[in-house]
């Protein structure tokens, strides 16, 4: 079954097959995930409470699949283009724009924030949240690149 969007076009184009079909795969995995995290995160709140502050909250319920999908689309070879031939500029924009939401996070920890208000996860880490996917992406590429590198000595 072919269609003729735009959006077909650019991944026939910019991925091979097995690209494309890991990556609706993992998709469809991250989806499930985010039901199973909105339904548990219901649930606990219906149960005890907010767990967190609402802005958090909301960057932790969406942090984990996104660095679910990334984690695995990068395991897979699912993530960069088949077209790129390096992605070492990628990497280190992603390791400096985590590692930059990681540093304002502690920062403000570290002038008067907490961590913990209340019991809860404060304001003070939503940008910590933030920074973990786009930190996930250089760091599996890392380690996926010694093991391959590890597999193929032997």
């Amino acid at each position: 079954m072919t269609t003729n969007s735009k959006n077909n076009s650019y991944n026939s184009k910019h991925y091979d097959e097995r690209q494309l079909i890991d990556r609706y795969r993992i998709s469809f995995e991250t989806l499930m995930l985010t039901f199973v995290l909105i339904f548990a995160n219901g649930m606990i709140k219906l149960a005890y409470g907010p767990w967190a502050a609402e802005n958090t909250e909301m960057m932790i319920l969406l942090a984990i699949p996104t660095t679910y999908f990334l984690i695995r689309a990068v395991w897979k070879g699912a993530y960069f283009s088949a077209q790129m031939k390096s992605y070492t500029w990628s990497l280190v924009l992603f390791a400096i724009l985590g590692l930059f939401n990681i540093s304002v996070s502690i920062y403000s920890i570290m002038n008067g924030g907490t961590a913990i208000e209340n019991g809860m996860p404060s304001e003070n880490l939503f940008q910590f949240f933030l920074g973990i996917p786009f930190l996930a992406i250089p760091i599996v590429y890392m380690i996926k690149k010694a093991v391959t590198k590890e597999e193929d000595e032997e």
